[in-house]
């Protein structure tokens, strides 16, 4: 393979990056794109109950809401919106994304049938979609190498906070509620409580759209009119390296969504929480957790990148597998809360840690003027095989397998032996093909 390792090694240009403050205020904003980005994506994970009753669905039908609705819609968009990523300003990409994701969200509130929420959850999907390739796009013209790991730690950190408001949240509206299927809004009459949660959701993102807009495009480190546009041409050139880090960190993806929309239920299923108590301890554990996770992920991949230039971060990646592996094993055989909970904090420290690292690691190996395609094509494997399969497979083992929804404990375990073995196989493959490679990587 041709000389892709140096371009994993640190780099200084020789122009200077912008100010630390300009730098850092950008990736506050954007962390703020994500965290209502996850906040609007997983609203749907403590409404299942609720979506099921109202709805007349199964674990299956909800998950293909979860899952295929909104990701197969993500992965398709991602290649083309990360190619104008790219070309075009992506401060207004950014802008325009998080207004129609919002609007999608708001329409998830409103929609009468299934069918209009599962077109609602495309369109968000569809709009979501821009967020990754822009903003990772931007910090990397942003921050030196040797500050990415940190930036992108906070994006990792927002991303856990998304996802823990929207568990705390909904928790903390249906036991507000307490247990009402029905309530009165202004406008709307009488709408069911899951409506609801949908609504109030979509507001943070018409105020993040406005936050967006005070910022400015930064300046690219490369032109990409100077330089051919030879994305596939590079993506074949090192295939040996790029096909087993893609295809691993889509099976860790798949891993991680499905902890993550049906590992609160464990404790409601196996436990016998109630789904607003469910909601209010996973979303605690995640703020914890998942800021533990992202920040130190971000520091750690830094320290070590520093000592080893070319394979520093894809070592982090290869030694967090195992950990997940033990931490899945803990949460489906603990046999007590303590212990579960134990289990499902450590899942969530490790997962920003894979998914933070993982897309430093792009920046360091692309090219600029390939980069938002990369972290597209990164999305789309993560959305096609992780946020797809990931709600699904759990769910097909409940109602197919076991036929029993109480089994969704050792449902998810299964699921997870199965994509992290093989996360971990080709991660070491990975490793292995950066290691043979040598010198600049040429686009």
């Amino acid at each position: 393979m041709a000389n892709v390792a140096a371009r994993a090694a640190p780099q200084e240009l020789s122009s200077a990056y912008p100010r630390s403050s300009l730098a850092w205020y950008v990736a506050g904003v954007l962390a703020v794109a994500f965290w209502v980005a996850y906040l609007d994506r997983m609203v749907i994970t403590l409404l299942t109950p609720a979506l099921k009753a109202d709805l007349h669905l199964s674990d299956t039908g909800v998950s293909f809401l979860q899952g295929p609705a909104f990701s197969l819609c993500f992965a398709v968009a991602g290649l083309p919106i990360g190619r104008l990523v790219d070309r075009a300003n992506r401060r207004n990409i950014l802008v325009v994304g998080i207004l129609t994701w919002s609007v999608a969200t708001l329409c998830s509130g409103l929609a009468s049938s299934y069918w209009q929420l599962f077109s609602a959850r495309m369109g968000l999907g569809i709009a979501e979609a821009c967020l990754s390739p822009a903003a990772y796009s931007m910090l990397a013209d942003l921050f030196a190498p040797r500050a990415r790991g940190r930036a992108s730690g906070v994006l990792m950190g927002a991303i856990a906070l998304g996802t823990a408001s929207s568990q705390m949240l909904t928790g903390a509206l249906l036991k507000a509620l307490h247990g009402t299927t029905t309530v009165s809004a202004p406008i709307l009459g009488d709408i069911a409580a899951w409506r609801l949660a949908f609504i109030v959701f979509s507001v943070p993102g018409f105020l993040a759209t406005l936050l967006a807009m005070t910022l400015k495009e930064p300046a690219r480190r490369e032109l990409a009119a100077s330089q051919p546009s030879s994305f596939l041409p590079h993506l074949k050139r090192h295939s040996g390296l790029y096909i087993p880090l893609f295809a691993s960190y889509a099976l860790n993806q798949l891993f991680i969504f499905a902890y993550l929309y049906w590992g609160p239920l464990v404790f409601v299923r196996t436990y016998r929480l109630s789904v607003a108590d469910a909601g209010i301890l996973s979303g605690a554990m995640l703020v914890i957790s998942g800021l533990i996770g992202g920040v130190t992920g971000g520091f750690l991949s830094d320290a070590l990148v520093a000592r080893h230039p070319s394979e520093g971060r894809l070592r982090i990646v290869c030694a967090i597998i195992p950990m997940q592996i033990a931490a899945a094993a803990v949460f489906a055989f603990g046999g007590s809360l303590p212990v579960a909970i134990a289990g499902f904090t450590i899942i969530k420290i490790l997962s920003p840690l894979i998914s933070g690292v993982t897309n430093v690691i792009m920046q360091d190996l692309w090219p600029d003027h390939m980069r938002g395609q990369a972290v597209a094509l990164l999305a789309l494997m993560s959305s096609a095989v992780g946020s797809t399969l990931g709600p699904i497979a759990p769910a097909v083992f409940t109602d197919y397998l076991f036929r029993d929804e109480k089994m969704l404990g050792p449902a998810l375990l299964i699921v997870g032996m199965l994509s992290l073995g093989a996360s971990l196989a080709l991660g070491l493959a990975a490793l292995v093909a950066l290691r043979r490679s040598r010198g600049l990587a040429q686009p």
